[in-house]
């Protein structure tokens, strides 16, 4: 069973709104309360910022920002038309080597990466979790973030090593200050294995983020129904 609108019972997907523990469909939300929610003006706020940060970018490979349409209560922006057909025609230059930053490129460079395994003893990636990313599954907040307390009762078993899942819940913060930068993601990660192989302490810095992690939430606070775990 999926979440339904708590006034006319129709199906949510990923769109719903959330007011006193309550889901509403968009009609009704409106409806009941008259206006947007607190999540909407923040998620509009949020793209005016990244506006007058696209008027600011010129560069031959970013597309360039024409403007910006409101229709039908929504935002729509306004870009170049690349008319060059696939990413492979796109992509020119530094001998095929990208920045993978789009769901498009990353399918591009795992096929190429799986042509290329047979060639290669490494391997490329290790898979230390799986969670499907459909949004009628992976727990989302109002502000299109991790849903922390849906995320902790449905995915993150009791026995979790300590510090793992507060370092992941770290790396998701919308706020690029916030999240840890990949030498201190490496010492956190250094000190955990550590830890489980060696039985040495944590870091003390690796301990704190524990501590306040804990001190902020906690299972069994989320409010969202639970959806049955997707393995593959």
């Amino acid at each position: 069973m999926g979440l339904k609108c708590s006034d006319c019972g129709v199906s949510l997907s990923h769109r719903y709104y959330e007011k006193d523990g309550r889901l509403f469909c968009k009609k009704h939300y409106w409806a009941r309360f008259g206006g947007m929610c607190q999540g909407c003006l923040e998620h509009i706020t949020k793209g005016l910022v990244m506006v007058k940060v696209m008027r600011c970018l010129e560069h031959p490979n970013v597309l360039k920002f024409i403007g910006v349409l409101y229709k039908d209560k929504r935002l729509n922006f306004i870009t170049e038309y690349i008319p060059g057909g696939t990413l492979r025609r796109v992509i020119k230059g530094m001998d095929g080597s990208v920045v993978v930053a789009d769901f498009g490129l990353a399918r591009l460079v795992t096929d190429e990466a799986r042509d290329l395994r047979k060639d290669r003893r490494k391997r490329y990636t290790v898979i230390i979790g799986r969670v499907s990313a459909d949004p009628d599954y992976l727990p989302r907040s109002m502000d299109f973030g991790l849903n922390v307390c849906a995320f902790l009762d449905r995915f993150c078993p009791p026995n979790c090593p300590p510090g793992f899942f507060p370092s992941a819940v770290l790396c998701c913060d919308l706020d690029p200050e916030k999240r840890p930068t990949f030498s201190q993601l490496q010492l956190w990660l250094d000190s955990l294995l550590r830890h489980l192989t060696l039985q040495l302490p944590l870091s003390s810095h690796l301990e704190q983020l524990e501590q306040s992690f804990w001190e902020t939430y906690q299972r069994g606070e989320s409010t969202l129904h639970s959806h049955p775990e997707i393995t593959e």
